[in-house]
């Protein structure tokens, strides 16, 4: 037995000195790519989209935590582009809420037909601004239409949402003025 130990510890000695065979060494490591410097434009929209949706959340009483704009895309459009964005979002929106007063309403001034009513009749007018502008607006491309996700975190809620929005040359959002419906 005692002719063993010797043997066993140079053995031990052996297998402790040689380098380990497990996974770490076949791992490769990967660097994540480079990404491209922002254009002047892509900065100055990029900016631009953050104050917008800054003052945006910040308007509805939240504090926000974090703001990120994700996947800018930023298309050079027309006026006309944008007030046929308009009408499609001002249709869209229209039915999806006439839709959900129609289900889900217990509140008894909503499903008044005089209330209904009054809102099918400032929605025709939109429809009807809507597609007088689209018959004289300029299709030259000279606005900006950027597409983009929008993550924020505030104190009340997670923003996680594709949105669109139309700039201006000086990067101010373009708004529709509805001031006529009052």
């Amino acid at each position: 037995m005692k002719h063993v130990y010797p043997f066993l510890a140079a053995i031990l000695f052996i297998a402790c000195n040689q380098p380990a065979k497990n996974d770490l060494d076949k791992t490769v490591v990967e660097t994540l790519p480079k990404t491209a410097p922002l254009s002047p434009l892509q900065t100055a929209v990029q900016a631009a989209i953050i104050d917008i949706e800054t003052k945006d959340i910040t308007s509805a009483g939240n504090t926000i935590s974090t703001i990120n704009i994700d996947g800018m895309e930023i298309i050079k459009s027309s006026t006309k582009d944008y007030y046929m964005y308009e009408l499609e979002s001002q249709e869209t929106n229209f039915k999806n809420y006439m839709d959900y007063l129609a289900k889900h309403s217990q509140n008894k001034n909503l499903t008044n037909p005089l209330q209904r009513e009054e809102s099918q009749r400032k929605h025709n007018a939109v429809i009807a601004y809507l597609k007088s502008k689209i018959k004289t607006a300029p299709i030259k491309p000279e606005i900006y239409k950027v597409v983009y996700y929008l993550k924020a975190d505030t104190k009340n809620a997670r923003y996680d949402q594709l949105k669109t929005t139309y700039l201006d040359t000086a990067y101010k959002k373009i708004v529709s003025d509805y001031s006529f419906l009052k």
